[in-house]
């Protein structure tokens, strides 16, 4: 399915089904993206997701799609720890479909964390919901295929849709949003 009709099939699915996954499978409570991350993986199905800040995210994506291998850089080994060993309880075979790096940053953030180690157009899906978003923007749009989607979260926070959308070029084009609370951009490249 194409990347615009299947958000716009995600989109309206959260209205007549916002809490689509059992709160028992979770590793915390609901987010404001769950409904709309996992009905968007239900309908675009990617094979590759990758992430700038995993958790709840991470959790979402694999109970939406049985199939779909995440990959991710945190940058906090603590909460790294934490959230491995939860969805492990979850479900133990999701490990053997998450590709999980801990890079630890300083000020200002490291390179090794904003430019990430995978090969163009690797992905289908790129979450920017890790520190310095605007500068990860940028290499999101090297690592998502064309025909793929980017999506930021907390995009209502003051300056950062500005912050990433900037940094996005005439490659990527904006989409929309998911609004339920916390505000979600959303972008595909060409």
């Amino acid at each position: 399915m194409r990347a615009e009709d299947a958000i716009t099939r995600a989109l309206g699915l959260c209205k007549t089904n916002p809490k689509p996954i059992d709160p028992a499978s979770m590793i915390n409570t609901q987010q404001s993206f769950t409904a709309f991350f996992f009905h968007l993986v239900r309908e675009f199905l990617p094979e590759n997701i990758f992430e700038w800040g995993p958790g709840h995210s991470t959790n979402v994506f694999l109970a939406a799609n049985d199939k779909v291998r995440v990959f991710s850089y945190e940058s906090i080994q603590k909460w790294a720890d934490q959230f491995y060993a939860e969805l492990q309880r979850k479900n133990a075979s999701w490990i053997n479909r998450i590709d999980f790096k801990v890079i630890p940053c300083g000020e200002p953030v490291d390179e090794e964390y904003v430019k990430t180690i995978y090969s163009d157009s690797f992905f289908d899906i790129v979450l920017i919901d890790g520190i310095d978003r605007g500068r990860c923007a940028s290499e999101a749009e090297r690592i998502v295929r064309p025909g793929g989607i980017i999506m930021c979260h907390d995009t209502d926070f003051p300056g950062m849709f500005d912050m990433v959308n900037d940094k996005l070029s005439d490659n990527v084009y904006y989409f929309g949003e998911h609004v339920n609370g916390s505000k979600t951009s959303i972008w595909i490249r060409k």
